[in-house]
């Protein structure tokens, strides 16, 4: 099932993913793990997914020259409200989640 996070068992594949691709300081990849079975996810707009609530996140706000201009770290049950505060600001064009403990990348959310 797409955006859930691997059962005991399941067969995995490490691979690195560029994930800010843009030509700034802060381009980056890093190691993520997908289901050898696994779906691309779909979420619809203002959907959070379940799998993003259940860890302390990080969250990295970038302008659209790919510079970081806010961050935070957040329970993964303020999600929505930490986006919404982010997104209030029309300088943020997108922002990436990060899973706070080994930082590895999770999602980006861009504006609708």
């Amino acid at each position: 099932m797409a955006g859930e996070y691997a059962e005991v068992g399941d067969e995995l594949i490490l691979v690195n993913y560029e994930h800010q691709e843009n030509a700034s300081p802060y381009r980056a990849s890093d190691a993520i793990f997908v289901r050898k079975e696994g779906e691309q996810a779909h979420p619809a707009i203002n959907e959070v997914p379940e799998f993003l609530r259940s860890r302390i996140l990080s969250l990295r706000a970038f302008n659209s020259q790919a510079m970081i201009v806010a961050a935070d770290l957040i329970d993964g049950k303020e999600l929505e409200q930490a986006l919404d505060r982010l997104l209030f600001d029309p300088a943020i064009a997108y922002i990436h989640i990060h899973y706070a403990k080994f930082g590895c990348y999770a999602a980006r959310v861009d504006r609708a």
